[in-house]
């Protein structure tokens, strides 16, 4: 009774714009929509601008909304004043932060691979999420009314650090559960990385980001009792021009399951699991190929190196037989050769041999 009176009591662009009582799908207000429209069309129309500036722009929408509150009689000058700086701020505090952290991550990604790349990258994340938690929960805490003044809410302070340590958790999670899957199937049996030209890379590090952030989500879960996806992506839309989601999907927590307008969430889009499900081959052939060689079985894993090696020499026939061995077009047989010969192959046929000497080796 208290919300349907305090909505009463709000402007209009702040009300729902339909009844939602009692549906699971929550209606949104023209200020939400006019929030998530004009992000995207600052980042679509400036993309080159930096994430502070593009962020900045971004509350444009916010500042006329304030100004449509003290025209309408609903908020005081003051009020929307503390209110605009306080998002002001905290936008500024965040993209700073994010814009230090996208610099050093671009570093430790060219200076560390492996196991390391994996352990500075979570230290990173977890460094960047602490730091930005920490800068901007107390401005998001402080509250003020034209009647009575400033204050600051210690419960909302409270509950954003809590929120800000499972955020925490749940990007460790993810960028461990993404490095640890890497290092599996985007290696070789000698540890060397995968070339492009034979595997398919870029979808399975895709794979892997998808399945660490549904990890991260899990973690969330198990921490707080619920999560959030989104089932939607502006990229599904455009073509891939524009990108952003667009439809919330809620699991748990008091409400149970509900879905809403927004653009947050672990994106579980079509594009997105789409473009994961497209290096699941790959990625379990040459997961396959490792667990094949624990158990004594080195065939697939040595043709695992044989081709990758030749995919990394530059040699344009190469790394087309490289391909057509991979892809399954042209048979690898194992036999007892001259140990000088390594290898040889009959034009016309549709097998290769190799050495018995090359299993379990490059």
């Amino acid at each position: 009774e208290g919300a349907g009176i305090a909505k009463m009591g709000a402007a209009p662009w702040d009300k729902s714009l339909w009844d939602d009582r009692n549906s699971w799908f929550k209606a949104p207000t023209l200020r939400g929509l006019t929030d998530i429209a004009v992000n995207i069309a600052v980042t679509a129309a400036c993309p080159a601008l930096s994430i502070l500036t593009t962020n900045m722009v971004g509350l444009i929408d916010d500042a006329v909304f304030g100004i449509m509150d003290v025209a309408g009689g609903y908020k005081e000058w003051t009020e929307v004043g503390v209110e605009f700086g306080k998002k002001a701020l905290s936008t500024a505090a965040s993209s700073k932060i994010s814009e230090l952290f996208k610099g050093v991550d671009a570093t430790v990604g060219e200076m560390t691979a492996g196991l390391e790349k994996t352990i500075a990258k979570t230290g990173l994340g977890l460094t960047q999420g602490t730091m930005t938690n920490i800068a901007t929960s107390p401005i998001n805490s402080v509250t003020y009314s034209a009647k009575n003044g400033l204050g600051f809410d210690s419960d909302a302070f409270s509950k954003s650090i809590q929120a800000g340590l499972v955020s925490g958790a749940a990007q460790v999670t993810q960028t461990v559960t993404s490095g640890l899957l890497g290092n599996i199937n985007l290696k070789d049996g000698n540890g060397i990385t995968l070339n492009g030209h034979t595997f398919d890379t870029n979808s399975i590090q895709k794979l892997n980001n998808f399945t660490g952030s549904l990890a991260g989500a899990g973690v969330t879960y198990a921490m707080t009792g619920e999560a959030t996806f989104n089932a939607l992506n502006l990229a599904d839309l455009t073509g891939g021009a524009l990108k952003s989601g667009l439809l919330e999907m809620h699991l748990g927590g008091e409400n149970g399951f509900g879905m809403s307008i927004g653009t947050g969430g672990t994106d579980v889009s079509y594009g997105t699991v789409s473009a994961a499900m497209a290096g699941l081959k790959d990625a379990g052939r040459v997961t396959g190929a490792k667990l094949a060689a624990l158990t004594g079985n080195k065939e697939s894993v040595s043709t695992l190196n044989s081709v990758n090696m030749l995919g990394w020499t530059g040699n344009e026939y190469e790394q087309g037989l490289a391909k057509v061995i991979w892809e399954g077009k042209l048979k690898v047989i194992y036999a007892d050769m001259d140990p000088n010969n390594l290898g040889q192959y009959e034009q016309g046929t549709d097998w290769i041999t190799l050495n018995k000497t090359l299993l379990g080796g490059g």
